[in-house]
């Protein structure tokens, strides 16, 4: 169920934020966690965070003496501005003056000593509470992966191969096996079928870059142009704002999202460049973290903010490789079209259901098989309060692969970057905004259901689908070279 088409969220503590010179310091809801401490811990149980319920308690302990803090540095403040008005006094004999004046000078440190207090406390709150992961939304079952809710599919119709062309695929490799230099081919697996059309070039890229790298070759680079700006076309229509991010960031920004640089075995996730953090730059692991990145120390219109980025993406996928990491499916780098979104908390709910019809109709218009799935607790990382998956039929596994994905963080990550929302009416306090993220394209993993999909043994051609030709320079199929 887990792969590389979204970037696996952080669901251990890591490294706390702090307040450096590029993200703001995190203004994190501290009453929300002391006003709902059974429902914080049971965040972290059912999302499987390694953080124990005395942590939270910590946390809560500390945002109280904040407050209570808070309370006498307020009350000093308030008897400091009482002196000041009190020495305008016309009327003041001069020992009355002095009385006020050393009273003043006694209370000038005590301020001093106090916002030392209160801050230290905020900043032990807000650090403990930094490793806290998102509420849970009502729609997400719990559990692991079996307790997955399918929500519907898409083409279902084209799940199997019709036996006339099974059968007329079993006799061509049959044929071709016992032809000279010949190669057998295994039925509908994408491997073989770039391979045929010399699409794919994985034996070059395991020299020159390593395990889980490619070069893509010939029409396979036309198909990735044409999937990207296919994915961009489709979004655009729905009036999303072309973006293309840097793919470098500050690592700090990778945290602010949300994402752990290690995962729950202590592997490395992402790639980062030398320099001590968070001075450090990080290979962007999805678009959704400068695109998210866009919106720090900003106040938006109260509308969503709509964009749709392009750009590469970089995993380490660190841990062992199976059949179902074959090929295509789980690489290291990988072109990707984003979708991300900043909308008021009142419009969020509703734009996350466009944001899925979008995914969905990307998929359906390619003519690939896929369901639509609600995702667990244990799937969720630590900032998305919802998320859903799109997996695609892949006739070579007899089974499913995730292609796409779509979180909503509700004000996780805005909260960790300050980004927030033009109030209305005007007079109002602005709010957080709420994040949302979700994949329109991933060329490399959508290459492995197409490719089995899009071949035609009895023709032996790739039909590309009418909804990409326009894409492709017209481009209907692919014939061996």
């Amino acid at each position: 169920m887990r792969c590389s088409s979204c970037l696996k969220a952080n669901t251990q503590p890591f490294r706390v934020l702090r307040r450096e010179l590029h993200t703001p310091r995190p203004r994190l809801d501290l009453k929300y966690v002391r006003d709902n401490r059974d429902l914080v811990i049971q965040s972290c149980k059912l999302r499987g965070v390694l953080i124990e319920a005395a942590h939270v308690d910590q946390c809560i302990v500390e945002y109280d003496s904040y407050t209570k803090l808070t309370q006498e540095l307020n009350g000093l403040l308030a008897r400091r501005n009482e002196l000041t008005k009190s020495l305008k006094r016309k009327d003041l004999v001069a020992e009355e003056r002095q009385s006020i004046i050393d009273e003043a000078t006694a209370v000038k440190p005590m301020i001093q000593q106090l916002q030392a207090s209160v801050d230290a406390a905020e900043s032990k709150a807000i650090e403990l509470a930094s490793v806290l992961p998102n509420a849970i939304s009502p729609h997400t079952p719990h559990g692991g992966e079996s307790k997955v809710r399918i929500l519907s599919y898409i083409n279902e119709e084209n799940q199997y191969r019709s036996e006339e062309e099974s059968a007329a695929m079993t006799e061509r490799i049959a044929s071709e096996a016992s032809e000279a230099n010949a190669v057998p081919i295994r039925v509908l697996d994408h491997v073989a079928v770039a391979k045929r059309f010399d699409l794919v070039d994985f034996d070059s890229a395991s020299r020159t870059s390593g395990t889980g790298f490619y070069y893509l070759k010939n029409a396979a680079v036309l198909l990735e142009l044409a999937l990207v700006q296919y994915g961009l076309a489709r979004a655009m229509a729905r009036g999303w704002s072309l973006v293309r991010p840097p793919d470098l960031i500050r690592s700090e920004f990778v945290q602010a999202c949300g994402f752990a640089p290690r995962d729950t075995a202590d592997q490395q996730q992402i790639y980062e460049t030398l320099g001590d953090f968070p001075n450090s730059l990080s290979l962007a692991g999805t678009a959704e973290i400068p695109l998210a990145a866009m919106g720090v120390d900003r106040v938006l219109p109260p509308s969503p903010t709509k964009f749709v980025g392009h750009g590469r993406a970089f995993r380490r996928e660190a841990g062992a490789r199976g059949a179902d990491t074959r090929g295509l499916y789980r690489v290291h780098e990988f072109t990707k079209v984003e979708l991300f979104a900043f909308a008021p908390a009142t419009q969020s709910d509703s734009l996350y259901d466009e944001m899925l019809s979008l995914q969905r109709s990307i998929v359906r218009d390619l003519g690939l098989c896929a369901r639509v799935l609600e995702m667990p607790t244990r799937e969720l990382g630590a900032s998305a309060f919802r998320k859903a998956d799109i997996e695609a039929w892949i006739p070579s596994r007899d089974g499913w692969g995730e292609i796409s994905s779509l979180s909503h963080c509700k004000d996780y990550q805005a909260r960790r970057l300050n980004t927030r929302i033009s109030p209305t009416p005007p007079e109002t306090r602005t709010e957080f905004a709420h994040t949302l993220n979700g994949t329109a394209v991933a060329c490399a993993r959508i290459l492995v259901p197409a490719l089995e999909t899009w071949y035609d043994p009895q023709k032996d051609v790739i039909r590309i689908p009418e909804s990409l030709r326009p894409f492709a320079g017209g481009l209907d199929v692919i014939t061996r070279p």
